[in-house]
């Protein structure tokens, strides 16, 4: 249980695979060019879905992991886009 990991994509992100997950789901909206704002609606849709995750999951580790999850954070203190969020 005290063991978090912090190797590969693990250790440049907390949750690489969202920002995969996003970047397919606003590859399916640009071809619209803007001209529909319905197009962009599962990417907004799919942010606020996996924003409200990672909350969610940052509670669960932190209370699973204490100061492991603490020092995990220090480590690897971008959750899904290096150098921003």
């Amino acid at each position: 249980m005290g063991r978090l990991l912090v190797t590969g994509f693990w250790g440049l992100l907390r949750k690489p695979n969202y920002l995969g997950d996003f970047l397919i789901a606003i590859s399916f909206s640009l071809p619209s060019g803007g001209d529909y704002i319905f197009a962009y609606f599962y990417p907004i849709y799919l942010g606020i879905l996996l924003a409200h995750r990672q909350y969610r999951d940052e509670q669960r580790c932190a209370a699973k992991y204490g100061e492991v999850w603490r020092e995990y954070c220090r480590r690897v203190p971008y959750v899904a886009i290096p150098g921003i969020l």
